[in-house]
């Protein structure tokens, strides 16, 4: 695991997969704190990178809560979903519903999955399914 230099601390950015979910299982670290960090590396580089067209904060604050409540309320549920809690980024050609799918084209730059339509991707289907066993 990577740490920041200055403080020793897990550098949460440059993490894997496998230490970021430790970390939440150990309870050292929640999701919001994650996504946080996240949050701020996107603000900071994303204008220069533009990898990120479409940023739902609230969307993802709303998954990272509901992650951490999840795991406070049930933590054997929260067990069976590895990646639970972790910042997931959805490529722009996969329409989700409510959010800006532009499929990398100025033609699409106002196309809006209707809410209506199943178009979410497994990994956003999941999160809204993460209380069914809990």
């Amino acid at each position: 695991m990577t740490s920041n230099p200055a403080s020793g601390a897990p550098d949460l950015c440059t993490s894997t997969a496998v230490d970021l979910t430790a970390l939440l299982a150990r309870g050292e670290v929640s999701a919001v704190e994650i996504l946080d960090v996240h949050l701020d590396w996107i603000g900071q580089r994303n204008p220069a990178l533009n990898a990120i067209c479409t940023l739902d904060r609230d969307r993802a604050r709303a998954d990272a809560q509901a992650a951490d409540d999840l795991r406070r309320r049930n933590p054997e549920a929260a067990a069976a979903k590895p990646l639970l809690g972790l910042p997931t980024a959805v490529k722009d050609l996969v329409p989700t519903k409510g959010i800006r799918t532009t499929f990398g084209s100025p033609i699409f730059a106002d196309n809006v999955r209707r809410p209506d339509r199943r178009a979410d991707p497994p990994c956003r289907r999941d999160r809204h399914r993460q209380d069914e066993h809990a």
